[in-house]
């Protein structure tokens, strides 16, 4: 039993080495700003480990996704897709979100390929 224990320590050590390893501890960030159904953030976002702040500016809840759109796809192609109502296709990869009341703040952390984004 002992050496199980040990093992599972082990275990979890070496996974929260590899975490560590992950992400630099000072991640450059990025600010989006949310009113009532607007959004503003910068044009373009360096590549890496990136934490994202979500600032709602506004009174009700919103909420805020960062998809990467792989295989060279443009804004242009989303708004095909969002005017369809099929399924989200293959080349839309979520990065991360985040949720927040009026008047308050989120965040999450992704690591940021090249390419262009939706939000």
């Amino acid at each position: 039993m002992l050496k199980r224990v040990m093992f599972l320590m082990s275990f979890v050590v070496l996974i929260a080495a590899v975490a560590c390893q992950a992400a630099p501890a000072e991640l450059p960030e990025v600010t989006f700003v949310g009113t009532e159904f607007a959004y503003e953030g910068p044009e373009s976002i360096a590549g890496g480990w990136t934490r994202v702040n979500f600032d709602n500016q506004g009174e009700l809840p919103h909420d805020l996704m960062l998809m990467h759109l792989i295989d060279g796809k443009t804004m242009d192609d989303v708004t095909v897709i969002l005017e369809s109502e099929g399924a989200p296709p293959e080349w839309i990869d979520m990065v991360g979100s985040a949720s927040a009341e009026g008047g308050s703040s989120a965040s999450f952390v992704s690591n940021l390929p090249a390419g262009n984004y939706a939000m």
